[in-house]
């Protein structure tokens, strides 16, 4: 009876999805009558979700072993669904993204439109390989104003709570994409593409001569440190070298910078015995570098869950003369005059507790409001719930006055003290170090892209230009980070320099 519905396919699928139900597959159906199950289904299925699942090959199912076979045959049929699905034209909604070169066509494009201006004549006017690592630090949409990798996924700021819910099934290791996503990073990899190209037509450069000057002159010359040579394969290569290239020296590079943390220098014999660390256990020079909210404190979660999440039964108010309505309770608060006495007795214990946590005050008059204190706790809050972290020594904003800064750095020992927040001392954020796993390997995330495995272990594929712009762009982030890192041990007090 199981296997006479194709539809019972899914129920075996729940089990090893993210918040499903439980459902007991008969014990005596075998692992070839499962695994025949499983070829009628991607034939007859036109549910994209769960053939994605299938073409990921879920680790964690049991009693099925999704073989290459398997995966192959789920690929072709989603490329089949996908194509019947975009001839329809009627079914296509898009976002344009758009890379420019020309400062007037940027100028007059739509403001709903993601895009990236490269100026071609401030490049070939600043040639110096640092100008030009500058230009590609500082591009659009490459790290947010707290100097955060904003090519990372953030479910909380990038997509709603219910659109996640009826995005489909999810593994419980699943990387957290969305539309928005997909787009950001595509524009970032055009214009790393764009940027290339201008280099290479304007200077006779390449990324691969910035990063090699990093490593060779600039690290030597301000820093006294001493980088193992770096090597790229040369531009006549065929691209699938030059791209299995970039993710050796990513992994060479990985290999160094724990070298010099624990040991101080770079030993050569030292170097070649190590094996390479993962990237989440890379550690920072810098005391107290990444803030997150702390998980084992039950409080901060609600607390963030009632200000920040559209979920939360703050966000409406229906005693009014007309209703007032925002995305979230602090935009409510914010916008409007709104008073304690206008809330449901419900939502009144939620606010009583808020007020209660030093996180929102009421005056005299009954009214809802922050004051200065409580203002940048919510703001700090709130970069937190969007993006998952904060970087201790940079601004949640794009703060050019030390004094702001201070402010927030002692409003965040102050909520480190009180058990609100915690912290970690590595070289890249927890959503970093997620997002570069996502791209690189396939053994944290289900629906990872794979990229290195797929280049070191001995696939056979095309060139492709978008697999070697992601591993310039991992490169470029390497430089971005560890010159980060070099400059601030320099240039505060209380950077332990051998801190672990």
């Amino acid at each position: 009876m199981f296997l006479s519905d194709i539809k019972n396919f899914e129920l075996f699928l729940n089990n090893f999805l993210e918040d499903r139900g439980n459902y007991v597959l008969p014990a005596n159906i075998s692992k070839d009558e499962l695994y025949k199950f499983c070829e009628s289904y991607i034939k007859e299925s036109s549910n994209l979700n769960f053939l994605e699942l299938i073409a990921q090959g879920n680790k964690d199912i049991r009693r099925l072993t999704i073989d290459p076979k398997l995966k192959l045959k789920a690929q072709r049929k989603i490329k089949q669904l996908e194509n019947d699905f975009f001839n329809n034209q009627n079914s296509v909604f898009t976002q344009s993204i758009a890379v420019y070169t020309e400062r007037e066509a940027y100028s007059k494009a739509s403001k709903d439109e993601l895009k990236i201006f490269i100026d071609p004549e401030y490049i070939t006017e600043h040639p110096s390989p640092m100008s030009l690592l500058n230009y590609l630090m500082y591009m659009d949409y490459f790290f947010n104003g707290n100097w955060i990798l904003n090519m990372c996924s953030f479910p909380n700021l990038e997509s709603s709570t219910l659109t996640r819910y009826f995005s489909g099934p999810k593994t419980k290791r699943n990387y957290e994409t969305s539309f928005y996503f997909h787009n950001k990073n595509s524009l970032i990899l055009y214009a790393f593409k764009v940027f290339q190209n201008v280099l290479s037509k304007n200077l006779g450069l390449r990324i691969e001569d910035l990063l090699v000057y990093f490593f060779e002159d600039y690290c030597k010359n301000n820093f006294e440190i001493e980088w193992l040579p770096i090597h790229f394969a040369g531009k006549k290569e065929k691209i699938n070298i030059q791209t299995k290239n970039l993710f050796t020296v990513e992994e060479q590079i990985r290999k160094q910078w724990n070298l010099l943390i624990s040991e101080g220098e770079i030993d050569k014999e030292l170097f070649m015995l190590e094996s390479t660390p993962r990237i989440s256990n890379l550690k920072s020079l810098l005391h107290k570098k990444y803030v997150y909210l702390n998980e084992k404190n039950e409080n901060v979660n609600r607390i963030t869950h009632l200000l920040f999440s559209d979920q939360s039964e703050l966000t409406i108010i229906k005693n009014t003369k007309a209703d007032l309505y925002e995305e979230n309770f602090v935009q409510l608060f914010a916008k409007h005059k709104v008073k304690f006495s206008y809330f449901e007795k419900y939502q009144q214990k939620d606010i009583n507790f808020l007020i209660k946590n030093n996180i929102i005050m009421r005056t005299k008059d009954d009214v809802i409001c922050a004051n200065k204190k409580q203002i940048l706790r919510i703001a700090i809050l709130s970069k937190l719930f969007d993006y998952g972290v904060i970087h201790y020594y940079n601004g949640i904003i794009k703060i050019y006055r030390k004094v702001d800064l201070k402010r927030q750095q002692h409003e965040i020992d102050e909520m480190l003290k009180e058990g609100l927040l915690a912290y970690k001392n590595t070289l890249f954020s927890k959503p970093e170090s997620d997002y570069l796993n996502y791209i690189l390997n396939d053994s944290e995330f289900d629906n990872a892209l794979g990229i290195r495995n797929k280049y070191l272990h001995g696939s056979i594929f095309e060139d492709n230009i978008q697999d070697m712009m992601y591993g310039l762009i991992i490169l470029a982030i390497y430089v971005i980070k560890i010159n980060e890192e070099l400059i601030l041990r320099e240039h505060y007090e209380n950077v332990e320099k051998n801190y672990q």
